[in-house]
């Protein structure tokens, strides 16, 4: 069958299928409503769908993708589902794999996507029907928007996310439309998207990328454009304003004068956003080896000083002219920091910090790196100098003349972060782990200096292998950077790895309450820190020794 009579006869059917699933109430709401409000809406829907006929691809720039194939479970599954549901009307990949699909074949840079996402012109229970009646197991997960959930029966290891085309109503609060409305026309589906880039379509079966709003000629000419009047998009869900940023400096792509000016101007209703959309958008952007070029942007668009003023706080904290920190104000330090961790020498002593194979790819290093630390060292590399914006202070210096100092900024920055965290829902653990890193960020520093047990115990910390890496990123971010000051900062953690493992503590606190004849409290806790202490240096060795150490120290 000829794709053009194909396209005819699922028109036809489509028609026929629309009609009689506008009057069963099966395309709309079920909600209670009289007979003549029902008539207008079903009146509503006819004229919508007569006006709009979908399959009409003539509207649209398609290109033809040969050389796809599904390499990948996910891509073959999705395959097999576009497949049986273009038996019975239109159905395509669409979102994020297209575009970095797209751009891979059109630059030769590769974007790996996540998922695998298909968009269709069938309600969501004809694509359930037809999956089920061809072996896949389906769940209506969001039915009032349309999306069915479908994997191969015995298997969820790969599971399809399938959406129904639809158009959204006004946005009055700036996050989420007032109304979905369902619909069977792609071209329409695409002109809700937020950017031309994000709203292409491909067809796997025939192999062809399917283009209603210029998004094929804007990933050649690398141009990041929203779909449409580009101030409406921003208004639907300011989010975007993010978003935006984060797609322009993840492909390196450009934007306009004009989208600049529209951003700025809208800046301030960022904060309509909640503090967990706002995080996880950042936390995408931290994750990307331009995220300081993306902290710029965020600054000079006006977006960082409403989601980050502490950040911005930093701006003009100069650290003096002291022979370290030439790159100048706190805030130019923290984006160094920042680019510091997509530099190939921070990637070659990462693979030392994280105890991997020197030959490991770069690539392969930074997706372990994310996979095991996610976005907590990034984010503490971006706060751990918040608090020199209220520390600095003045002082006469023999050599210098006088000398800029930051007593405790560290301690400050540990309560500006954790502000940050509750303010952007970052949960306890994540909060907590960010403000240790900010705390200890200075002690490496000093780790020749501490005594062997302080010394052993900081080593030993589940998280000492963030604190080397964020203490990496802080070196490599200064003018000059002090690399070779990690490099012996470095070894004594390698030391500690090759150590035999830690010898069992020699008494409990049972045992030293009965031996001194003391009550349960803070002495007990107290004495058995200072027998582990010179345990772990080697001064008691045996239960006895550490009865009459403790004795000592009473």
């Amino acid at each position: 069958m000829s794709q053009t009579h194909r396209a005819q006869k699922n028109a036809s059917q489509r028609h026929e299928r629309e009609y009689v699933c506008v009057l069963c109430g099966l395309a709309g709401d079920d909600k209670i409503e009289t007979w003549s409000t029902r008539v207008k809406r079903i009146m509503s829907k006819l004229f919508e769908q007569n006006e709009s006929p979908q399959g009409d691809e003539a509207a649209a720039r398609v290109m033809r993708v040969e050389d796809w194939e599904s390499k990948s479970e996910e891509e073959r599954t999705a395959h097999d589902i576009v497949a049986a549901l273009q038996e019975e009307g239109t159905a395509y990949f669409a979102g994020g794999y297209v575009r970095d699909m797209l751009i891979e074949k059109t630059h030769g840079e590769r974007f790996e996507s996540k998922d695998v996402d298909i968009a269709t012109e069938l309600q969501p229970d004809e694509v359930r029907r037809i999956l089920e009646s061809r072996g896949f197991k389906t769940d209506a997960v969001g039915a009032s928007f349309g999306v069915v959930i479908a994997h191969k029966e015995g298997s969820r290891e790969h599971q399809i996310e399938i959406a129904t085309f639809r158009k959204e109503d006004r946005y009055t609060d700036g996050r989420r439309p007032d109304e979905v409305i369902l619909i069977r026309d792609a071209g329409k589906d695409a002109e809700r998207r937020d950017f031309t880039i994000n709203a292409l379509f491909f067809d796997p079966v025939q192999r062809t990328v399917i283009d209603y709003v210029g998004g094929i000629g804007d990933v050649e000419k690398k141009i990041l454009r929203p779909v449409g009047n580009a101030k409406e998009r921003f208004e639907e869900d300011y989010l975007r304003m993010l978003r935006y940023v984060r797609f322009r400096n993840k492909y390196e792509f450009s934007f306009s004068q004009e989208v600049q000016r529209i951003i700025q101007e809208s800046a301030e209703h960022i904060r309509r956003i909640s503090g967990e959309r706002t995080r996880d958008e950042l936390d995408k952007m931290l994750t990307l080896e331009r995220n300081y070029m993306a902290m710029n942007d965020l600054a000079r668009l006006g977006l960082l000083s409403h989601i980050l003023p502490e950040v911005m706080q930093m701006r003009g904290i100069r650290h003096g002219k002291a022979h370290f920190h030439k790159e100048g104000d706190a805030y130019r330090h923290t984006l160094e920091a920042l680019r510091a961790m997509s530099l190939a020498e921070y990637v070659r002593r990462m693979k030392r910090v994280m105890n991997v194979s020197h030959e490991m790819s770069d690539d392969e290093a930074r997706r372990l790196f994310n996979e095991r630390y996610g976005t907590e060292v990034a984010w503490a590399v971006l706060v751990h100098d918040l608090g020199k914006a209220v520390t600095r202070e003045v002082e006469p210096d023999l050599e210098w003349g006088t000398r800029v100092t930051f007593k405790s900024h560290e301690s400050e920055s540990e309560w500006m972060a954790g502000d940050i965290g509750w303010r952007l829902k970052f949960g306890n653990d994540r909060r907590e782990k960010v403000m240790w890193l900010v705390r200890h960020h200075m002690q490496l520093y000093e780790i020749g200096k501490m005594r062997t047990s302080t010394r052993r115990r900081l080593l030993q910390h589940p998280w000492i292998e963030e604190l080397y890496l964020l203490d990496l990123a802080d070196q490599l971010g200064n003018f000059p950077a002090h690399a070779e000051r990690f490099d012996e900062l470095l070894k004594f953690l390698e030391e500690e790895r090759a150590r035999p493992p830690e010898p069992k503590e020699l008494i409990d606190g049972k045992r030293l309450m009965e031996e001194l004849d003391i009550k349960p409290g803070p002495l007990v806790g107290k004495l058995k820190r200072a027998i582990r202490d010179v345990q772990l240096e080697g001064v008691v060795k045996t239960a006895d020794e550490a009865i009459a150490y403790a004795r000592e120290q009473m």
